[in-house]
């Protein structure tokens, strides 16, 4: 069976099996065996050479990795492990791109939706499918630029925090350690946006860096809305963020 593990990652890195074979000093036959399934390094040699290739070794063979230092968690390992993008699509609309409320049932955890009318958009559909896990207990926070009539489905939910915002550079739905990502392209008002699936890895990158865009963004918003047409609050003078569950 062929070792997907190791040939996504050269994709990844743009490298041949040759190239890989020179950097870790192999033939490139045994790279080629290693690729195709037929033999697996008993203890990975390469692990000298792997920075010059840009590849960790769990990328490369999970199965041989050393174990994890101390406090750092499996789970936080199998995040390390992969790419924080899942999957691309040139327009969100695109028939296998995926469907948020298809979406929020698939992944756990804490729930984000900045949206806006070109990108990922709080529907009836979606408002409605939001009072399930809110009544489970799932925290969500929306930060809408649109009539707010449209989330008085999801009113009186004390898990629920809903603001308004004037922001429209892009849009994003975010379940636990899943986001979907759709960006506003200039010049294309007519066209849906691209759309980006990423996963949070252990090491931070750009799904860490949007939550905390996204926490500035929700810092200099109108809110709460815990009733139709009544805000509690303006938009907070200070800089401290708020504390939550992320």
């Amino acid at each position: 069976m062929a070792d997907t593990n190791l040939k996504d990652a050269l994709r990844r890195a743009g490298m041949t099996p040759e190239e890989f074979a020179e950097v870790v000093g192999v033939d490139p036959k045994t790279v080629q065996r290693w690729v195709a399934g037929r033999h697996h390094p008993v203890s990975p040699a390469s692990r000298d050479h792997r920075p010059r290739a840009d590849l960790s070794e769990h990328d490369l063979w999970p199965e041989h990795a050393p174990p994890p230092a101390p406090g750092f968690a499996p789970s936080e390992l199998d995040l390390a492990a992969g790419s924080e993008v899942a999957g691309t699509w040139g327009y969100h609309t695109d028939e296998d791109a995926p469907e948020p409320i298809a979406f929020l049932s698939e992944h756990a955890g804490r729930i984000d939706l900045l949206e806006n009318f070109r990108g990922i958009q709080l529907t009836p559909d979606l408002a409605c499918s939001l009072a399930e896990p809110a009544a489970a207990g799932r925290q969500i926070r929306i930060l809408t630029n649109r009539p707010i009539r449209r989330v008085e489905p999801l009113l009186g939910h004390p898990q629920v925090e809903i603001r308004f915002v004037e922001y429209l550079e892009h849009s994003l739905l975010r379940a636990g350690d899943a986001m979907l990502l759709a960006l506003i392209v200039d010049y294309e008002a007519d066209q849906p946006p691209p759309l980006l699936q990423l996963h949070r890895t252990a090491h931070g990158g750009l799904f860490a860096r949007l939550l905390d865009n996204l926490d500035r963004i929700a810092e200099n918003a109108k809110g709460p809305l815990t009733a139709p047409g009544h805000w509690t609050a303006t938009a907070p003078t200070t800089t401290t963020r708020p504390t939550m569950t992320r």
